[in-house]
């Protein structure tokens, strides 16, 4: 009690919550003085020197136990943040994680996770990759946890992935925290970090789906900055739209150019826009309508129609199309295409596709009846 004091003494501006804290300590009202200790520290314009290390050894320790100990670690990572240089900060979360079986899984699990990233930071790649492996059966394991928990993991796991590839796998852990954290709550210069590194993630291997990123707010944080491009190109990618694609790309030569991850695979980036712009040209053909000419396919991908044939069978070969083609009638026909998250406007056009087959089944459905009335008496 002499250290809160101490501290409301130095700090009046946070003499209330100091007293706070001693007040809930008093009655043994352990989980209100876990929420209150936990607000205070996720507070940054709270951090007054080394407030938050010493509130932890003077104060928290005395009782951590009986803290709800997810709470205790997400608060734990907060104070280990203002630690006096990133090897202190380090000690010091490692200090907690050590204490696995108070902790509890969810607990522990957020707390390596905060270690495997710190090793990350400071070029322990190897140690971080060890723990991540680690984590990945108990993150598994774990059910209904609090979204936290995976959040902190993948946060980690799509910081390996970034640092050491593959882009695909990048792209996959990326996608896991988004789905995990809300994106409000992540700061915005975090934000439009992981937007400008999601968006050269499109050259990945297998990678052909951007609607899941497309769907998250997190693009929108490039929006009035000089990354707004980046947001745009992926736009492009998920309509397959040629034309805008090379339009971003001319406006925009010098910073893609820049991008390691794109300028590297140029090549690999136009076969990419191409096979996804021959996947948007099937989706749009109603289910009746799946023989398509190559000279049809040639228009619309802007290549020659010598080269269709080529086209298709990488896109089979990939996975992305199923189908016949016929060599001698120039055509192919298309019986499946990869399944893919929607946009709004995707979604409409399936809409509307199925209200056509709806009516279709209807009048067919009527047909029937009234050409064979005894087998509906």
């Amino acid at each position: 009690m002499d250290f809160l004091e101490a501290q409301a003494s130095a700090h009046p501006e946070q003499a209330e919550a100091y007293q706070s804290f001693g007040n809930l300590f008093t009655r043994k009202l352990w989980h209100q003085l876990t929420v209150e200790i936990k607000t205070f520290v996720e507070n940054p314009a709270n951090v007054k020197g080394d407030n938050f290390v010493q509130l932890y050894e003077k104060f928290i320790s005395t009782f951590e136990a009986k803290m709800n100990q997810l709470s205790f670690a997400q608060a734990c990572i907060h104070i280990s943040a203002t630690c006096t240089g990133a090897e202190a900060g380090l000690k010091f979360i490692q200090a907690i994680a050590a204490k696995k079986e108070q902790l509890g899984d969810e607990g522990y699990i957020i707390c390596q996770s905060e270690v495997a990233r710190m090793k990350l930071l400071s070029g322990q790649s190897e140690e971080a990759k060890v723990l991540i492996d680690e984590l990945e059966p108990l993150v598994t394991a774990i059910a209904r946890s609090d979204p936290s928990v995976q959040a902190a993991y993948y946060r980690s796991t799509s910081a390996y992935y970034k640092i050491n590839g593959p882009a695909s796998t990048f792209y996959k852990m990326g996608l896991m925290f988004l789905a995990y954290k809300p994106v409000e709550t992540i700061p915005q210069a975090d934000k439009q970090e992981l937007a400008v590194d999601l968006a050269p993630a499109l050259t990945g291997d297998n990678v052909y789906n951007f609607g899941e990123v497309l769907a998250t707010p997190i693009l929108a944080s490039l929006v009035g900055t000089p990354h707004e491009w980046l947001s745009e190109l992926l736009g492009c990618f998920n309509f397959g739209d040629i034309d805008k694609f090379n339009t971003i790309i001319s406006a925009n030569q010098a910073v893609y150019n820049a991008q390691p991850a794109l300028a590297s695979k140029s090549e690999y980036v136009k076969e990419k826009i191409t096979l996804l712009c021959l996947i948007e040209l099937f989706f749009r053909r109603s289910a009746h309508d799946r023989t398509v000419p190559f000279a049809e396919i040639a228009e619309a991908t802007r290549l020659p129609v010598e080269q269709v044939e080529w086209v298709l069978m990488r896109a089979m070969s990939l996975n992305l199309i199923k189908g016949v083609i016929d060599q001698v009638e120039q055509h192919v026909e298309i019986n499946w295409i990869v399944p893919r998250v929607l946009d709004p406007s995707q979604l409409t056009q399936m809409q509307d596709k199925m209200q056509v087959w709806g009516e279709k089944a209807n009048s067919t459905l009527l047909f029937i009846e009234d050409q064979t009335p005894e087998l509906f008496q």
